[in-house]
């Protein structure tokens, strides 16, 4: 796999920033990028059921209303800056993907509508550990 340093993303006709994401398998994901969102990614259950992704529990999630909902999780490789990386993946009854802030470590992410401008940029050396 090449490794890459930049990912580039555009924005929707509703003013969400997307990011296309490849699963090790090879499926094209088109992800909105969602900053409330502190998890890697979250994705429709029927894709879920498609891609035959492992089953890895459930876990309770707080959603924007404040809401508590428990929801599946599942493991899954995605292709990341070049890199393979192993994510966990929240189920949704959702149609739209979400690739949330858990992925923004290590990166600069710039958001820029009125350019349709997306990018992660991989930042050298380590990212900070996320406190669980």
């Amino acid at each position: 796999m090449k490794q890459t340093q930049r990912l580039r993303g555009w924005w929707d006709k509703h003013l969400s920033p997307h990011l296309a994401v490849v699963m090790e398998t090879g499926e094209k994901l088109d992800l909105i990028v969602d900053s409330g969102f502190n998890g890697e990614l979250v994705l429709p259950k029927p894709l879920i059921l498609q891609l035959g992704l492992p089953d890895d529990g459930t876990m309770f999630s707080v959603l924007a209303d404040g809401s508590v909902v428990e929801t599946g999780v599942h493991l899954g490789e995605i292709v990341w800056f070049g890199q393979a990386r192993e994510v966990r993946i929240q189920a949704t009854d959702a149609d739209d993907g979400l690739l949330g802030t858990e992925l923004f470590q290590g990166c600069l992410v710039e958001l820029d509508p009125d350019a349709n401008h997306v990018l992660f940029r991989k930042k050298s050396g380590k990212p900070r550990k996320r406190v669980k």
